[in-house]
């Protein structure tokens, strides 16, 4: 196995071969999943992350047994294996019969205040993922999303950035949210927003004919 993980090194690996590989090969796939979680090397454990991400949307059934080896990454000190962590519980949370999910839920959603400004806005794109395959969190998620403000600690552009993806959100589950009114007008309020990229992700939303004015 030295040799797969000198190939997985490699500026230019070829991904698509690696991530037919780990479905094929079992004893290939754990070699990927012990280096993600062990190998320091920056490369090596990134380069697995390339994989085992678009494995797990492929083919999520295969590493659904591995739930808690990705659920450990989300206590890594290093904010990147947290990242990944949260990626990869997102692609399995399709297939999580056994509502594994219901169980760390929390802690989850508590990235959403990471130091990282870029981990936490990653986190938003997988709380939506996470919904879009378990409407059940659903009423939840809009009730931490309007709160955002209260929830993150970075500074007004920072907060005001996040709320691009959130928006994004709202368009998509408008028709299955209870708090219709409070969405509507977190939406028209960040019309104004400090962030031109979510000023107008705002002005383009779709519910933008609900608008008071």
């Amino acid at each position: 196995m030295e040799n797969l993980i000198k190939e997985i090194k490699k500026e230019n690996f070829d991904i698509d071969f690696y991530v037919k590989e780990i479905q094929e090969n079992f004893d290939i796939r754990n070699e990927v999943i012990s280096n993600l979680l062990y190998n320091k090397d920056t490369m090596v454990y990134y380069h697995c992350y390339y994989i085992l991400d678009k494995a797990t949307k492929e083919n999520p059934v295969l590493f659904y047994k591995y739930w808690n080896d990705f659920y450990s990454l989300l206590s890594y000190k290093n904010y990147y294996y947290r990242d990944i962590g949260l990626t990869l519980l997102a692609n399995l949370s399709k297939i999580d019969k056994e509502n594994l999910f219901d169980r760390i839920k929390n802690e989850y959603f508590s990235h959403l205040n990471e130091a990282n400004f870029e981990m936490a806005n990653n986190c938003v794109k997988n709380i939506n993922i996470v919904c879009k395959n378990k409407s059940k969190y659903l009423q939840e998620v809009v009730e931490i999303y309007l709160n955002i403000e209260k929830i993150v600690d970075f500074p007004e552009k920072q907060r005001e950035l996040i709320k691009f993806e959130i928006i994004k959100f709202f368009d998509m589950n408008y028709e299955n949210i209870e708090k219709k009114e409070k969405v509507i007008e977190f939406i028209q309020k960040a019309t104004s927003s400090i962030s031109p990229k979510t000023r107008r992700r705002a002005k383009a939303s779709r519910l933008k004919k609900y608008f008071k004015y």
